[in-house]
């Protein structure tokens, strides 16, 4: 009797491995980027002297690169909670991705950012995080994915986005 339920496990496991696989087979690795600009910020700075700023963002900006988000315009909606007087950050919201007007990916994000020196001595700010589509309509309905995320600081507020992942298109 513990043979066969061990054998009929084991059946299972392979099983559903050989469908994982299968699944992943049909994702497609997608890398793109976008450069976002400033459509409006508004920060809350603390009078105490602590250098905390809490930013709601707004950038926008198009994409480039592989996949079925690439060509879209990209828009964020996000806070950013930075320390600078402690020397890191958290960020975290929504892009939503537009092909057309009926055709939009919505992404959730969160990234985190430390700071670094250059050699020079200048401050170099490292941002990561990650990303995953929670939605979408029209021909991006459906689409489900996730992967990793770094940002460059640009001059001003512009930000560069760079996105590595696994897109899967929808079944429908």
């Amino acid at each position: 009797m513990i043979r066969k339920r061990s054998l009929a496990l084991r059946l299972v496991l392979a099983a559903a491995l050989i469908g994982a696989a299968a699944g992943a087979a049909n994702a497609e690795h997608v890398k793109f980027d976008a450069i976002v600009a400033s459509k409006g910020d508004v920060s809350l700075e603390f009078a105490d002297g602590s250098q905390h700023v809490v930013r709601l963002v707004q950038r926008e900006g198009p994409t480039r690169g592989e996949g079925p988000l690439s060509g879209a315009t990209l828009l964020e909606w996000g806070i950013h909670d930075m320390n600078l007087g402690k020397g890191y950050a958290d960020g975290a919201g929504y892009l939503v991705a537009t092909k057309s007007p009926g055709d939009i990916a919505y992404l959730k994000y969160q990234w985190r950012a430390i700071m670094a020196k250059r050699q020079d001595g200048k401050p170099l700010p490292l941002l990561g995080g990650q990303w995953e589509v929670v939605g979408g309509t029209g021909k991006l309905k459906g689409l489900t994915g996730l992967g990793t995320l770094r940002i460059e600081v640009l001059e001003g507020t512009n930000r560069h986005w760079m996105f590595d992942g696994e897109l899967i298109p929808s079944t429908q």
